[in-house]
Order: C-alpha cells, then sequence, then structure tokens
C-alpha cells in the first residue's frame, strides 16, 4: 500500500523479514538473560541510606542506557561486519 500511495518507494526492492519468528524464543530469553540484574535493584534501592536514594534512579537510568546502547552497538556493528552470514543456532 505505501508503494502504491508514494511512487518513490515503488522502485525499492521489497522487504524481507529481518528474523524469523521462530527465533522470537531465543530473542526472548537473551533479552531476560542480558537485564537479570534488575531484579536486584529493589534490594540495592532498600538498602541505601536517604542520602544516597536520590540518586540512585539517575545512576541507574543512565547505566541501563548505557548496557542498551553497548548491546545495540556490538550487534548492530556484528551484523554490518558479518551481514547474513551469521548462523544462530
Amino acid at each position: 500500500a505505501l508503494r502504491r500511495a508514494f511512487p518513490p518507494f515503488s522502485q525499492l526492492a521489497p522487504l524481507t523479514p529481518f528474523v524469523e519468528l521462530s527465533r522470537f524464543p531465543l530473542f526472548l530469553g537473551t533479552a531476560c538473560f542480558t537485564f537479570e540484574g534488575g531484579a536486584l535493584v529493589i534490594p540495592i534501592a532498600e538498602s541505601l541510606e536517604p542520602a544516597q536514594k536520590k540518586h540512585f534512579c539517575k545512576i541507574f537510568v543512565q547505566t541501563m542506557s548505557v548496557v542498551v546502547l553497548l548491546f545495540t552497538s556490538f550487534g548492530a556493528i556484528g551484523y554490518v561486519a558479518f551481514g547474513h552470514d551469521v548462523q544462530i543456532p
């Protein structure tokens, strides 16, 4: 529908799925493994002194943002370097 509505898009090659739906459980397991430390947030936050608690949320968000950026960067670099030649077990 997008190709008919906007003529410049009609020249684009047809899109292929980025991943197969059958590999979604592997993605989900990897994502859970990556962020499993998140379960420690509540015990850590409760053990902090009141003066430290006001900084905890900001530091936690910054840390998780860096983790997401690193994992995304490594994944993107790996995909750019090896492309479709990568075999997922």
